[in-house]
């Protein structure tokens, strides 16, 4: 104030005063806060992004080639092979369900993947689309089967051992025994037969 005699003096101090206590430090204090909560937020999703790269370039399976399909409508199924080691391999984009119905292409746009990389699992994302194109990979295994012939149940072409797990499971979606076995084969446990039996299912 200019005039600390001026009669208004003692009301504009106690104004002043209350106006920093009650409005303006809180005001700055709340935007210090949102700030600096910004700031932790925008470190902590950066913290996040980095590990959940570091946890998804992990191999899926050890010792396992995988194929990845994002299944969708109208902007394609996106497959991804990855190796071994989780090194992307190569991959593409398909086209089988509506508008574009490219079925056929498809499957032997994938036939092509598995045999060049001797896939050993095939993981379907569980979105839209994902019930047809299960449909197109089963044909896709069962097609490859064919082309490899005898080594369709070999090492080198373990997609043929999955395939027959698979139609086992599908023909008796009751057994416990045959649910164990399938997941023991794809995570590489040794099997043992099954209680009163002599060995595991052929």
């Amino acid at each position: 104030m200019k005039n600390e005699r001026s009669i208004f003096a003692p009301q504009a101090r106690e104004a002043t005063t209350d106006a920093y206590q009650r409005l303006i430090a809180p005001s700055i204090e709340r935007e210090l806060r949102n700030a600096r909560t910004d700031e932790a937020d925008d470190h902590a999703i950066k913290v996040f992004a980095t590990n959940l790269r570091n946890l998804l370039l992990q191999p899926p399976l050890r010792g396992k080639t995988v194929m990845g399909i994002d299944p969708g409508y109208r902007t394609g199924c996106k497959a991804a092979l990855v190796d071994e080691t989780g090194k992307f391999v190569g991959g593409t984009t398909i086209y089988p369900h509506t508008p574009q119905k490219q079925w056929d292409e498809a499957r032997e746009l994938l036939v092509n993947l598995v045999t060049r990389g001797k896939v050993d699992v095939i993981a379907i994302g569980n979105g839209t689309a994902c019930r047809e194109t299960e449909a197109l990979v089963a044909e896709v295994i069962a097609q490859a089967v064919r082309l490899h012939g005898g080594y369709g149940c070999t090492r080198d072409y373990a997609v043929g051992r999955y395939f027959r797990d698979a139609k086992t499971l599908c023909l008796h979606p009751a057994s416990d025994f045959l649910r164990l076995t399938a997941g023991k084969m794809l995570l590489g446990i040794p099997m043992g037969p099954p209680p009163g039996a002599g060995g595991p299912p052929r």
